[in-house]
């Protein structure tokens, strides 16, 4: 796949933070699956946030685990990152539903071991 251009990246950014252009966001989504995510937070809030766009609900849970698992996070970080999964799933994103449901299985699990 050939990555965009800085220019074309900007532009895209541009769009989509301004007028909650989806193909923008697209765009920009492929050219940060092939590099780190850094920046792309920005851009996935906005769109969540300002746009309601229901695919970028997972990429915020995306971009926040890239590092490290739900699991190692900070409870405020997760936290943050459930109320994106759960906001997507009302919004009927499947990514969001089934990543919920993995993590409530996981919940389930700690506490019958418990």
């Amino acid at each position: 796949m050939q990555s965009i251009t800085n220019n074309s990246i900007e532009h895209y950014k541009e769009l989509a933070l301004t007028k909650g252009d989806t193909t923008a966001y697209y765009q920009l989504s492929l050219d940060y699956m092939d590099s780190p995510y850094d920046g792309f937070l920005y851009t996935a809030l906005i769109m969540a946030n300002k746009y309601n766009y229901h695919i970028v609900y997972y990429d915020v849970y995306t971009v926040l685990t890239q590092k490290c698992s739900f699991y190692e996070l900070d409870e405020k970080t997760k936290e943050l990152i459930l109320d994106y999964l759960e906001k997507g799933a009302e919004k009927g994103n499947k990514n969001c539903i089934e990543q919920l449901l993995l993590i409530n299985q996981q919940e389930i699990k700690e506490k019958v071991i418990k």
